[in-house]
Order: C-alpha cells, then sequence, then structure tokens
C-alpha cells in the first residue's frame, strides 16, 4: 500500500530526525526551513552538495526552495565519502533513514545533487532499491536536478581539485587516486555498481541536467549519452547547458537562466508554486 501524507511537516520531529541519523550512522544532515508555510502537499529537497561545500554554499540553492514554502535537507560531501566505503553506505542509509521517517515520509520528494554527489546518490539507489518499502519511495520520488554531476572515471579529479589548491600536489593527487582505485576491486566494484545504477534510472524519475562544455571535471558527452539513453527510454529529460561556466558555478555565472529553468522543471514535474 502506498504511503499517504497530507501532513505539514513539523520542524521539532524533524530536527529530531536528523539527531537520530547522527547517532546512528555518524552522518550529519542539516534542515533548511521554508521561509513561507508551506502547504502540506509541498515535497521536501533532498540536496547532496559537492565535494567539501559549506552550508553558506548550500543556503544559496535552500534558499530558492525556501521561498517557495519548501523545506530542504541537505548532505555535505567529504572525501571519505568517495573514498571510504563503509562512509559511503553510512551516508547512503542516512539518506534512506530520513525519507523513510516521519515527518518526511510519504511528502514528495525532490533530488537535487551536485558533482561527486551523483556517486552518493547512486548508492542511495543501491540501498533504496533493496528496501522493503521501495515503491513507495519510488512512488514519492518525483523529480532529480543533476548540477555538474560526475561519473566515476572524474571522482580522482573531483576529490583532488577540492582538496588542493597547489597544481602540482593535484596531480600527484589524482594520481594517487587513480592507482588506488585501480588497485582496489572491491572499491571499485561499488563505483561501477553506484554508477550503472544512477544511469539506469530505475524509479524513472524525471530529470534536469545542468552542465557545461567548458567543465574540466564533468564530461559532458558521457552526460548526453546518458540523457539520450532516458529519452529514448520515455522517462522525461531536460537540460540547461552553460556556455562558459566551471564547475558547480552555472547558478553563479548563469543566475537568472539557472533559476528559471528550475522553476519551470519542478512546476511541470513535483508541484505548482
Amino acid at each position: 500500500m502506498l504511503w499517504r501524507q497530507t501532513r505539514r511537516i513539523c520542524i521539532a520531529t524533524a530536527r529530531q530526525v536528523l539527531s537520530d541519523v547522527k547517532r546512528k550512522y555518524g552522518q550529519d544532515l542539516f534542515l533548511h526551513e521554508a521561509t513561507t508555510r508551506p502547504e502540506a502537499d509541498r515535497p521536501v529537497v533532498l540536496m547532496i552538495g559537492w565535494l567539501l561545500s559549506k552550508r553558506n554554499h548550500i543556503q544559496k540553492y535552500a534558499d530558492w526552495y525556501a521561498d517557495r514554502g519548501i523545506h530542504t535537507v541537505s548532505m555535505l560531501p567529504r572525501p571519505k565519502h568517495c573514498l571510504d566505503m563503509k562512509q559511503a553506505s553510512a551516508a547512503a542509509s542516512s539518506l534512506l533513514h530520513l525519507v523513510t521517517s516521519p515527518p518526511f515520509r510519504g511528502h514528495p520528494l525532490l533530488i537535487h545533487g551536485f558533482s561527486v554527489g551523483g556517486f552518493l546518490y547512486g548508492r542511495y539507489l543501491m540501498e533504496a532499491t533493496q528496501h522493503s518499502e521501495y515503491e513507495d519511495i519510488a512512488a514519492c520520488t518525483r523529480g532529480q536536478i543533476l548540477d555538474s554531476v560526475v561519473d566515476l572515471e572524474g571522482i580522482p579529479y573531483g576529490v583532488s581539485a577540492a582538496t588542493f589548491k597547489n597544481p602540482l600536489v593535484r596531480r600527484l593527487s589524482q594520481a594517487f587516486l587513480e592507482g588506488l582505485m585501480a588497485m582496489s576491486p572491491g572499491r571499485m566494484g561499488v563505483y561501477r555498481a553506484s554508477s550503472s545504477i544512477f544511469k539506469a534510472n530505475p524509479m524513472r524519475t524525471p530529470t534536469h541536467v545542468m552542465y557545461s562544455h567548458v567543465d574540466p571535471v564533468t564530461d559532458s558527452e558521457r552526460i548526453e549519452s546518458v540523457m539520450r539513453a532516458w529519452q529514448q527510454q520515455g522517462i522525461p529529460v531536460t537540460a540547461s547547458v552553460f556556455d562558459e561556466s566551471a564547475h558547480v558555478q552555472h547558478m553563479k555565472q548563469y543566475y537568472d537562466k539557472y533559476y528559471a529553468d528550475l522553476e519551470t522543471f519542478v512546476k511541470k514535474h513535483v508541484t505548482v508554486l
């Protein structure tokens, strides 16, 4: 039987769920409250940031949703989430715990992910498809926005670029991580499984992709190939393609277009704003 949820989210209960996640999984999730009174049918945004993103970075995106009566819960990925498979699993489990717990359980869900957050989202999908309430989770997942998403081949570069400023150290770190991945069959197996299920889109979730052809981290040709595959399956897919913006800098450089396209997608697939 599908979940039914018509009540507004109780903030006190929501904060208790986040405390439970911290205690059980050791993962920090942050609640960004709506600034206008939410309607009962408003979605919850699950926002998975880019590597080493900070709360004030994510707040800029969450504010857009908050002004429309939509609560956001964010996760801020760290290198451990990409390199330690136990940490990646704990992060995925914490997200699943969140969406299956009152008061979030049963509310429409919108995913907004950035960069290597796509890897954690893939891990979340791996967990979700094995969950006893998978059909309910899938039914509540109304849309996904993918900003500068990175496939497994981009993880060494992404981790190195986010962690080190010195170009030489970045290159050394990238080479080290590429070697580490090549010599770790178990780790590579998880990367490939996450990548495969992400590309499979098992929930057939309507998707809006945001990317740039000049982004050195995101492979635009690979993204476009995945988009074509989804479209061939009848999954609604739209995109915002930016001319000159760098990795996860699309909103900053093309503010008006970014949010105009986002609003069009959310209105069509998630709710009436």
